[in-house]
């Protein structure tokens, strides 16, 4: 299978300059060894050794990330998945709603290096599933999309939530945008 289209591998044609210039699996396997020691929670939050690496995908709210998993199959570079829940492929829980850990987040994406960001963001408060109908009732509407009023401390509490997981997305999203890239978000307008 092929990497998605764009530069996400180096180009086989490339010039050589001499003896100094390292392989093209030199290359990648410095690459794999870059994105390896990288994780998000220190100590091993160091962004220095992605730049010359790159581009690479990255998966915020991965869930059990198997997006970040097929990109990986496809041979593409992914950074590790953000996700606060533990899986197999998300080895250290990361917390979007912690400013610290979303400040390094944000770093590495102002680094321009992420080609395409995917966003699995929770819709649970958006959701149209949510009716007046014995079920969970609706927290949000066309004319308050940002809550509705008068929402018990517990419904509120989930719709200011939903709003920080809405604002991260959209900031995370714009910032890849702003530097080439190009993002999903994975929950349709009717979901």
């Amino acid at each position: 299978m092929d990497p998605p289209p764009g530069h996400w591998l180096p180009d086989p044609a490339e010039p050589s300059d001499g003896p100094q210039t390292k392989s093209r699996s030199d290359r990648r396997g410095e690459a794999a060894l870059a994105v390896s020691a990288f994780q998000w929670s220190p100590p091993h939050f160091r962004p220095e050794v992605l730049p010359e690496s790159g581009p690479f995908f990255l998966e915020l709210f991965a869930g059990k990330a198997g997006i970040s998993d097929a990109v990986r199959l496809a041979g593409v570079q992914a950074l590790p998945p953000v996700d606060i829940v533990l899986s197999e492929s998300v080895p250290v829980s990361v917390d979007v709603v912690d400013l610290t850990m979303w400040h390094r987040i944000m770093f590495v994406l102002k680094l321009g290096i992420v080609l395409f960001l995917h966003c699995g963001t929770p819709c649970n408060t958006f959701t149209s599933a949510r009716k007046l109908d014995g079920g969970p009732p609706p927290l949000r509407s066309a004319a308050e999309p940002l809550g509705l009023p008068s929402l018990s401390a517990d419904n509120e509490a989930l719709v200011m939530l939903g709003n920080i997981f809405l604002f991260r997305t959209a900031e995370a999203c714009k910032c890849v945008f702003q530097f080439g890239g190009n993002f999903s978000i994975e929950n349709p307008l009717l979901s």
